[in-house]
């Protein structure tokens, strides 16, 4: 091989070497081998619903798991002073597939045949609920609301963990999922979560919370993010926020255990140029390769 080819050569792999550190970016959980997990099932899962329900969350075999179960007593107990009978329906048929997951790491939820809740609205309740570092994976037989699955997660924690969550903060984030929900079928689920994530931020991390401080707050980032809010609407964040207020809320988590949410809500405009820059600087790291190439070849035969 002359001197030329191998310059090529070792160019190539090079660049081949570059490429594949740019494209394969491994996933968050991949590479973590979970200590406890736990498959929390609805309880009236008819027997070929359930064996849909393990197959979307991943699960061979459900003797290799710590099993629980959720039931439509445990829907209206947490629900029921909240969520119309209709949408809370008659039979537990969410189920949770939940892992705990190293310290800082955030809640990750992913979820297959739910309508009613969106990943957002699960994980904004479970931090108010004091839910920490885990990864959800959440499933029904067929398209259904889902309101049993923040009991189920909130239940499988407290195993997991071993440690119990407050009865006042499970019963504030079961409000909070449903009035999130109510919300996001006029101003959609985008808004909707960021508008309560964004308030339980502002208030919270000043500690100044009064009824008009509330008031102030949310007339002003619904302001910012161009949402317009009934009277009915407000007076539910409201109470919300007021009910918040007694919980030991950590702050903190809302920005490390909320992930991109919380750097959306921080600020959305900076977040887009950051996206922009982002894209400008790999398209430029990438014309920068190609020139180097075309310089190259030009040295070796021009």
């Amino acid at each position: 091989m002359n001197k030329k080819m191998k310059y090529i050569v070792l160019f190539g792999i090079l660049f081949g070497t570059i490429l594949t550190a740019f494209v394969s970016v491994p996933s968050v959980f991949a590479d973590s081998e979970p200590k406890e997990q736990y498959l929390v099932l609805g309880e009236d899962l008819k027997d070929s619903e359930k064996e849909t329900v393990l197959e979307i969350l991943g699960v061979e075999d459900i003797n290799d798991y710590n099993v629980t179960y959720t039931t439509h007593e445990d829907e209206v107990k947490y629900l029921g002073n909240y969520l119309d009978a209709s949408v809370i329906g008659t039979r537990a048929l969410s189920s949770v597939l939940i892992t705990k997951t190293e310290k800082d790491s955030g809640i990750a939820i992913t979820t297959v045949n739910i309508n009613y809740c969106t990943q957002e609205m699960y994980r904004n309740a479970l931090i108010t609920a004091g839910v920490k570092d885990i990864n959800a994976k959440i499933a029904g037989p067929f398209s259904i609301s889902g309101t049993a699955a923040l009991a189920s997660m909130m239940k499988s924690y407290e195993l997991i963990t071993g440690e119990s969550l407050d009865e006042t903060a499970m019963d504030v984030a079961n409000n909070e999922l449903v009035t999130t929900a109510e919300l996001s079928d006029r101003i959609g689920n985008e808004k909707a979560t960021e508008l309560v994530a964004a308030l339980k931020q502002e208030l919270f991390e000043k500690n100044d919370v009064t009824l008009k401080n509330i008031d102030d707050a949310i007339d002003t980032l619904s302001s910012n993010m161009d949402v317009s809010l009934s009277e009915t609407e407000k007076e539910k964040l409201v109470d919300l926020m007021a009910e918040i207020d007694k919980v030991d809320i950590d702050v903190d988590a809302i920005k490390t255990q909320a992930g991109e949410l919380y750097n959306t809500i921080k600020n959305i405009s900076d977040k887009i140029g950051d996206k922009q820059n982002v894209i400008e600087s790999i398209g430029s790291f990438f014309g920068n390769i190609i020139n180097s190439i075309v310089d190259f070849f030009k040295g070796l035969f021009g």
